[in-house]
């Protein structure tokens, strides 16, 4: 028989004797309190993720209560991730107006390289853009950001101009110096009053001196041809445009229209040969109209 006894073993207590565990005060964490803080936080993060603007203090409260989430592993962690993107954003934010070189320029792009795409990386994206495209110098680098200003100042007579016309007035202003709205707003109304007026042009060679003079981006390559047919037809189609960037687009379809003609008659010249190599003819469009045909014999 086997003596038990000899078995090293414990002795239970008395139920009776734990009656001290009731002095102890447990915490606990529900899940559903942390659910819907985790909704708040994210509503929030939300917020400044739409947004171009930076607010540093309520991304650190933000940060701060993130770290009382104890359940919601997942979540803390994803919080913490979409933190750190815009304290990364801010960070940049900050910094971009001080940089002086091209390798300030890639430091800055390698931080916010990975954060996700948003209303204010983008904006930063098109800015480091314009510094690295042109040279550090503050007339040169304004520009993309003097075309913005203007677009937004002044509104749709500067847009109207059209893109040549854009162009050609914020590369004036940049080449003499002179980053001033209100330069930019007369020489606006200059180029659209030109455009206008030339409605009232009567003298074919007043017309091609006056739009040699405009910022078409449909005219400037023209040969001297093609200028004398486009003016001629401004002149006797009595079209009418409302501004700068109507003007080009009709001059372009004049030069869309006359491309369009030449095709067809270079299509209708046909070399037609009669089997056996005896003899040809040829046809010339511009003789064909007239029901005129010329053949030219082979021996």
């Amino acid at each position: 028989m086997v003596d038990f006894t000899s078995f090293p073993a414990t002795n239970a207590d008395n139920p009776s004797d734990l009656d001290s565990v009731q002095s102890i005060t447990f915490s606990t964490t529900e899940k559903s309190d942390e659910e819907a803080l985790y909704q708040q936080l994210n509503i929030f993060l939300a917020k400044y993720e739409k947004s171009t603007e930076t607010d540093k203090l309520a991304i650190a409260k933000i940060r701060e209560n993130t770290r009382k989430l104890q359940v919601l592993v997942n979540e803390k962690e994803e919080l913490y991730l979409r933190i750190n993107w815009l304290e990364r954003l801010y960070k940049v934010e900050e910094e971009i107006e001080n940089v002086q070189t091209k390798g300030e320029v890639e430091m800055l792009q390698q931080i916010i390289s990975d954060v996700q795409t948003c209303p204010l990386k983008i904006k930063l994206q098109r800015r480091l853009e314009l510094i690295d495209i042109l040279p550090l110098q503050v007339e040169k680098t304004s520009e993309g950001l003097f075309m913005d200003r203007a677009i937004e100042e002044i509104g749709s007579d500067f847009i109207n101009l059209g893109t040549a016309g854009r162009e050609a007035v914020i590369d004036s202003a940049v080449n003499e110096g002179f980053l001033d709205m209100e330069k930019v707003r007369q020489q606006t109304r200059e180029l659209e009053s030109k455009a206008v007026q030339l409605q009232t042009c009567e003298s074919v060679k007043q017309m091609i001196v006056m739009l040699d003079t405009l910022p078409l981006s449909s005219w400037k390559e023209l040969s001297a041809k093609w200028k004398l047919r486009i003016a001629i037809n401004l002149i006797e189609e009595e079209q009418s445009w409302n501004g700068l960037a109507m003007l080009d687009r009709i001059i372009h379809q004049q030069v869309s229209r006359m491309d369009a003609e030449q095709n067809e008659q270079e299509n209708m010249q046909r070399e037609f040969k009669i089997p056996g190599g005896r003899a040809a003819s040829v046809i010339d469009s511009q003789k064909l109209r007239y029901g005129n045909f010329e053949y030219e014999q082979n021996d």
